[in-house]
């Protein structure tokens, strides 16, 4: 990895500032350490939570640690997240769009991709935001942890589906039990 960061024209002694939110040091020591051994110097900006929030949506970060959901369809998700809200980005009061992301090709693509009802264009136009969010990387995906489970053994019958959704009629919480 450093040979790559060497060859990319990144300096030996690169340090970025992680906005870190006070509570969950753990996941954020795990960067860290796997950053260093990279030769890259994380510095943790750890807040309390309105701090926080404050900073996040200002845009006041290099870097930050930022959780999603898996969506069933892209339109719940890409135009939101990514698209160019002109006066949100420009006011720095971003509340979806956290990396302040803006491509007028891409959410040309994304309001064609809600219009249409022909699956295969729909799927079409899709892969090209795909390939643009790929190639644009406005986020960098780290790793994506299950959202709800459950710690104890007398807790029965509690699953979730693919997303991590935990309420519908066949899984979730209408078929969990305590056994005593």
């Amino acid at each position: 990895m450093k040979a790559l960061l060497k060859e990319a024209g990144v300096a030996p002694d690169l340090e970025i500032e992680l906005l870190a939110r006070r509570g969950v040091q753990d996941e954020q020591q795990v960067l860290q350490q796997q950053l260093s051994t990279a030769g890259i110097k994380l510095k943790l900006v750890v807040l309390e939570g309105a701090s926080y929030r404050e900073q996040q949506r200002a845009g006041n970060f290099q870097m930050i640690l930022y959780g999603g959901d898996l969506p069933s369809d892209p339109d719940d998700v890409y135009l939101p997240e990514y698209g160019c809200d002109e006066k949100s980005i420009q006011a720095k009061k971003r509340t979806n769009n956290v990396s302040g992301y803006c491509n007028k090709e891409m959410d040309r693509l994304l309001v064609e991709a809600r219009k249409t009802t022909d699956q295969k264009k729909r799927y079409e136009l899709y892969a090209k935001v795909g390939r643009i969010l790929h190639d644009d990387i406005p986020e960098l995906p780290l790793v994506y942890v299950p959202r709800f489970f459950t710690y104890n053994d007398k807790v029965k019958g509690f699953s979730t589906d693919g997303d991590g959704r935990f309420n519908a009629v066949s899984f979730g919480l209408s078929r969990v039990w305590i056994d005593r």
